[in-house]
């Protein structure tokens, strides 16, 4: 029907015009961002003008963003590179750019689950370290040609030994901080500013 042609064109234009609107602004993506830092983070980027793309293992509600007032959002799970591969994707369906990526995801407790030592180990690396890595090899060639900045979020854990602290996190964390260090020298030469935000205790919701 015509009334149906035209809803389609009005509907297409205005992904067009978002498209364009989003170009103007800088884009960043944040990792682990539906709570917590990540998404405290998200919130303060776009009431600086920044166009944010928001991720999650899990779906959750859009009441979560409701602070937010535009944003994309992609569900995925940064510890598994299959999973980034498909992130990268939908990303560069909307984003024609990157100029802040926030590597956030991370773990400091495992609760309700009974795991072995070299378990509780692995999944500690793969959700503090190997979150970071994922997205830092999938979209690096994308963070040379934008100059992007990258930001790791750690803990004070991996300076100082801080009372019932877990191990492995501290661990874990010093070397997500080792590897900021290394990937600064790599790619620094190349416009591509990477730091490290040691944070101490954290509380939320």
């Amino acid at each position: 029907s015509k009334k149906g042609t035209h809803v389609n064109e009005i509907k297409k234009k205005y992904k067009f015009y978002k498209k364009i609107f989003c170009m103007k602004k800088k884009v960043a993506f944040i990792s682990g961002s539906s709570k917590g830092i990540g998404l405290a983070i998200s919130k303060k980027l776009n009431e600086n003008n920044f166009h944010v793309v928001l991720n999650s293992r899990k779906k959750v509600s859009k009441k979560n963003f409701k602070q937010i007032k535009e944003y994309d959002y992609i569900l995925g799970d940064v510890t598994q590179e299959k999973s980034v591969n498909r992130i990268y994707k939908n990303f560069k369906k909307k984003n024609s750019r990157i100029d802040v990526l926030i590597c956030n995801v991370g773990l400091s407790s495992i609760k309700g689950k009974k795991l072995t030592e070299a378990k509780r180990w692995k999944m500690m690396f793969d959700q503090n370290l190997m979150s970071a890595v994922n997205l830092i090899n999938k979209f690096k060639l994308d963070l040379i040609k934008n100059k992007t900045k990258v930001v790791f979020i750690s803990s004070i854990t991996s300076l100082q030994h801080i009372q019932n602290a877990p191990i492995e996190y501290a661990t874990i964390k010093a070397a997500l901080n080792t590897y900021c260090k290394l990937l600064s020298k790599e790619l620094g030469s190349k416009g591509v500013k990477c730091n490290n935000i040691i944070l101490g205790n954290v509380y939320f919701k």
